[in-house]
């Protein structure tokens, strides 16, 4: 598998939006914190996002982030977008980047001075965040805590992410199943930087060093157990899907009681 750090802008408040409502055509409502007011913008160059608060185990407890990506994908890499280009295709957005100008200049002494003002601090891993699948983790838990992202949703730096090498045929629920365990849980408080009040860090370097039972398929017994584990997770999301919608406490409490018995 390989493990991967989402992007960084050094400006969170000023790129992260949270979405309001869109707007019929090409806009949408979005709430900026660093300034503290709603803006219509273009969806041209916004994309759907999640941060390490937005993770729990099995389960997102928010969806309604968004990231201003002011980048285009030229020969298989992002590139900023030219200011000229942005001017054209989404003035609004760039009449933001401009309000937030001073901010931007801020980051790291000034290193951003300049026409490319309004660029990530340290834009990186950005091929790897619209594919089919891929496990999202925050960067600091008190225990394994993950989730299958199947929205191609965008990973900040306080987040990451995981997805499988193209020869494997283990599932991603079975490393789902495997990365919410116990048994990572203990594992990175061993080997791992200890945080206050029982946190831990999920990083590329304390991760990349958990072995994964490797799956011979041609082994009716691995198979079978395989795809138990998957069948297990399945009904994990599933579970966690139902649980924010439960009308009743009763019923919340049903599911919470699926919940604890499958986990």
């Amino acid at each position: 598998a390989i493990i991967y750090q989402g992007t960084g802008t050094r400006a969170d408040k000023v790129f992260l939006m949270e979405k309001r409502k869109s707007i019929e055509g090409k806009l949408l409502c979005v709430y900026s914190s660093e300034k503290n007011k709603e803006y219509l913008l273009e969806k041209t160059y916004i994309k759907p996002t999640l941060r390490g608060r937005s993770i729990n185990r099995y389960a997102l407890s928010e969806t309604n982030q968004l990231l201003i990506v002011p980048y285009e994908i030229i020969d298989d890499k992002y590139t900023l977008v030219p200011k000229e280009k942005l001017a054209h295709e989404a003035p609004k957005t760039l009449s933001y980047f401009n309000e937030c100008r001073n901010r931007l200049n801020e980051r790291e002494n000034g290193r951003f001075i300049g026409e490319d003002y309004y660029c990530f601090g340290r834009p990186q891993n950005m091929t790897r965040f619209e594919v089919p699948e891929k496990i999202v983790l925050p960067d600091v838990v008190n225990r394994g805590t993950c989730f299958l992202d199947r929205e191609q949703n965008w990973l900040l730096d306080t987040c990451y992410g995981v997805i499988m090498l193209s020869n494997t045929r283990l599932r991603y629920h079975y490393l789902l199943g495997i990365m919410n365990s116990r048994l990572l849980t203990y594992f990175l408080k061993q080997t791992g930087t200890a945080l206050r009040g029982g946190y831990f860090r999920m990083k590329t370097a304390y991760l990349a060093p958990f072995p994964i039972r490797t799956i011979d398929f041609n082994e009716p017994a691995e198979k079978k157990m395989h795809d138990q584990m998957v069948q297990l997770v399945e009904q994990m999301l599933e579970l966690n899907k139902q649980l924010p919608n439960a009308k009743t406490d009763h019923e919340k409490t049903l599911i919470q009681r699926q919940i604890d018995a499958t986990d």
